[in-house]
């Protein structure tokens, strides 16, 4: 029976002394024993009750080498608590304060794991995954022999995986809802800040098709510029990825390019300039004929006669201001500079042309004004 009893003693003891929670060890005036009920909290993983004792306890360790080992078990707590950004925090702390310390080099790798699990969903702002690639960067910098260098290396490309596909999407976004600036942009972004990444020839890919879609959705004085970007990534691709599957299609996206080019070209002559400018820019346009011209195979019609085009062009340009001069040195000035390059012109034409026709038509209507 006394045995009995003793037994059922010693239980409850020890029962009541395994429930004192936080509360009643802050009580205890005893800073030892406050230290022996925190290692056993901390040691069982309850770091929700460890955190006031070790609040408690740092002021009266201060200055001995208990609180470095404190101020970490501090940073820990609030790590396995979740209390990520406040163990961030302590674990900077710890850094600064205790830089020679050998729990330096994990305090520096928990700074990047907090960070790391705070990351946000994918549609969300990634700020603090751009906060775990710096710490994450930073650690393995400091200490590049550490043995947590291939699992920080590891989390690291995890990371930037991410914040590559949160670019990818932005991009991807603008091109799927027509704004191909915008996707042509972000695309050459996500290039030159990941060089490295998977999608590089598909991103190199959609960035000339980018340019070439908002080129032609571009009003026509801006088109021409528009589509020399376009053709010039196309021509950067295809010098890039001479195998690529879409090799065949940015080729054939190119040569539309150097058609667009050709048009807009001819079209700006004729409607865009005043008439005295004309001229110019219809030698500017068999400029480009000259270096596009042979290597476009299949011409289409808007394109077909393009230097007779020009020629005509030209022509006409004169011979509307011989129309509107005024006053007999005037006309006879015009009349001339109409003749001088119909001399120049007329022989350059394709035989039985039709622009020829119109040329030689209005040769006879300048002889009329002349007379």
């Amino acid at each position: 029976m006394k045995k009995t009893l003793l037994f059922l003693i010693a239980f409850a003891f020890f029962f009541n002394q395994s429930c004192k929670d936080a509360q009643w060890v802050l009580k205890q005036k005893d800073k030892n024993v406050k230290y022996a009920y925190l290692q056993k909290f901390y040691n069982k993983g309850n770091h929700v009750d460890a955190v006031p004792i070790i609040e408690d306890l740092m002021s009266q360790y201060k200055g001995t080498d208990t609180a470095e080992r404190l101020y970490f078990m501090l940073a820990e707590s609030y790590f396995y608590s979740k209390e990520y950004m406040i163990s961030a925090y302590h674990f900077k702390n710890f850094v600064e304060l205790y830089p020679r310390s050998y729990k330096a080099e994990v305090a520096s790798f928990k700074i990047a794991e907090c960070y790391k699990s705070e990351i946000p969903r994918l549609e969300l702002q990634q700020g603090d995954t751009e906060k775990a690639i710096e710490y994450y960067t930073k650690f393995l910098t400091d200490y590049p022999k550490s043995a947590m260098v291939e699992l920080a290396e590891e989390h690291l490309n995890q990371l930037k995986r991410i914040i590559e596909r949160k670019a990818l999407d932005a991009a991807n976004l603008y091109y799927k809802t027509g704004n191909y600036r915008a996707a042509a942009v972000t695309y050459k972004n996500v290039l030159t800040q990941y060089p490295s990444i998977g999608e590089y020839e598909d991103l190199s890919y959609k960035v000339s098709m980018s340019y070439y879609k908002f080129a032609e959705k571009s009003i026509l004085t801006k088109q021409a510029d528009r589509f020399e970007t376009a053709l010039d990534e196309g021509n950067l691709f295809i010098n890039r990825f001479p195998t690529s599957k879409y090799v065949n299609e940015v080729k054939t996206m190119v040569s539309n390019c150097k058609v667009q080019i050709l048009e807009t070209a001819l079209k700006n002559a004729m409607n865009y300039f005043i008439i005295s400018e004309r001229p110019l820019y219809f030698h500017q346009a068999l400029g480009l004929y000259s270096d596009f011209g042979p290597e476009i195979k299949l011409k289409p019609t808007s394109i077909q006669n393009y230097e007779d085009k020009c020629y005509l062009g030209i022509l006409k340009s004169y011979y509307l201001q011989l129309e509107d001069a005024q006053g007999k040195d005037s006309k006879a000035a015009s009349y001339q500079s109409f003749v001088t390059n119909y001399y120049q012109i007329i022989t350059k034409f394709k035989s039985k042309s039709l622009e020829l026709i119109q040329a030689e038509e209005l040769f006879k209507k300048a002889e009329q004004i002349k007379s």
